[in-house]
């Protein structure tokens, strides 16, 4: 099984700044869904670097890097005004071509796994253990991040630099990678696996690999199943996979669309 790996990174339940799209809003594609992880993974790794940057004592870099990060951060909220979503964005690993959501994360906190709140132990600067849709414990099946909070700590940070505390801008700036809203549901861990595989198998087609694109799309059948044995979603992706097991592996567009039914299934925060 190929599976893409992320940091393990856990975060709180936001009250009210949760994920929920207005019932008239234009639905997102895979390629507005790729666009948006992929700003948000730079916007990870801005904040990352300006947090190294204190660390060397260079200010000067440390406030390019929020700057850069703050560029991105408004591409992100137009995009997510345009979209009539609300300021928390899911990060999807498996559309992140920069493989940064897999590194990004050094501390972490508090997380919401299956309703129950649960600690880790974890030195602030140790190296983040990877997770896979393979391992047995600490999955997260849906990991987002919350603009609004975001833009407080880089506005935040950008005082405390101006104050000569760099203590206080690290803080900030580490806050934005550890306290991401993450959510591990075990019934959702098969659709994981589902989501992974489709993304994977339009990879494969796109590079004309049709039988890279037919085992993705057959473990992608085997994930749904699993999935349909317990799944809140069963009947859905029963006919999903009857529908990927009579469909010839040939055209990207029916995976994109096999993508986005699976990326809804989801068990995420809601308002």
């Amino acid at each position: 099984m190929k599976t893409f790996q992320i940091a393990t990174l856990v975060g709180v339940f936001a009250s009210q700044t949760l994920i929920a799209a207005a019932a008239t809003a234009p639905t997102p594609t895979v390629h507005d869904e790729q666009q948006m992880t992929q700003l948000g993974s730079q916007l990870l790794q801005d904040a990352d670097h300006a947090d190294q940057a204190l660390q060397k004592n260079d200010d000067n870099a440390a406030n390019k890097d929020i700057d850069d990060a703050m560029t991105v951060r408004s591409k992100l909220a137009q995009q997510a005004k345009a979209d009539g979503a609300s300021m928390v964005v899911p990060l999807y690993a498996d559309l992140d071509d920069t493989e940064y959501l897999s590194t990004v994360g050094k501390k972490t906190t508090t997380a919401k796994t299956n309703g129950t709140t649960s600690a880790n132990a974890a030195n602030s600067k140790s190296t983040p253990l990877p997770i896979t849709v393979n391992s047995n414990v600490g999955q997260v099946t849906y990991l987002a991040v919350d603009l609004d909070k975001t833009n407080s700590r880089l506005n935040a940070a950008k005082i405390a630099i101006r104050n000569k505390n760099d203590q206080a801008a690290e803080d900030s700036l580490a806050a934005i990678g550890t306290n991401l809203v993450a959510v591990s549901v075990a019934t959702d861990l098969p659709l994981l696996t589902a989501r992974e595989d489709l993304a994977l198998a339009r990879v494969a087609l796109n590079a004309k690999n049709n039988q890279a694109a037919t085992a993705d799309l057959h473990e992608a059948s085997q994930a749904l199943a699993a999935y349909a044995a317990s799944g809140p979603h069963a009947q859905d992706a029963k006919k999903l996979q009857a529908e990927i097991d009579a469909t010839p592996s040939s055209a990207a567009q029916n995976v994109d669309s096999w993508w986005e039914r699976v990326k809804d299934w989801f068990a995420h925060p809601s308002v």
